[in-house]
């Protein structure tokens, strides 16, 4: 037999279906199947907008913050891709280690591909291709 929820459960399944955007995800949470969650949100979609965005309202929040930071973080990798290029590091390092390093380096910056880079993010890419260049010579070596 289906479980009933109260006005008060229903309200907290829309706005944590908000926030995760997953039926699954709720269901898991609160014992019910994704059609079930489903459900509940289709019948309260005046909810289901506002929940809605109000967490597009959090985000956005969040990633105005974070480029806020965007200075702070150029910084930090400068240094840290200062240190991949270090020959006495690297000698020190394991290949994996290297390799790890520089796929999430490339990763973060390939996923904002289609942004026109600034100054800053113009010099860590100059240094990043002198450092992968660097590692190719040397493991040709």
């Amino acid at each position: 037999m289906a479980r009933l929820f109260s006005p008060e459960e229903k309200k907290s399944i829309v706005a944590d279906y908000a926030i995760q955007r997953s039926y699954a995800a709720v269901a898991r949470k609160y014992g019910l199947s994704p059609n079930g969650v489903k459900k509940i949100i289709l019948a309260d979609p005046e909810s289901a907008e506002l929940f809605a965005k109000k967490s597009e309202e959090i985000t956005g929040g969040i990633l105005d913050y974070m480029d806020t930071l965007k200075p702070q973080v150029c910084k930090i990798l400068k240094v840290y891709t200062n240190q991949l290029t270090n020959k006495s590091k690297l000698k020190q390092a394991n290949v994996k280690d290297i390799a790890v390093a520089l796929g999430i380096i490339i990763d973060k910056f390939t996923a904002n591909a289609a942004k026109p880079p600034d100054a800053a993010q113009k010099e860590a890419l100059e240094k990043l291709d002198t450092m992968i260049k660097g590692l190719s010579d040397e493991a040709k070596r």
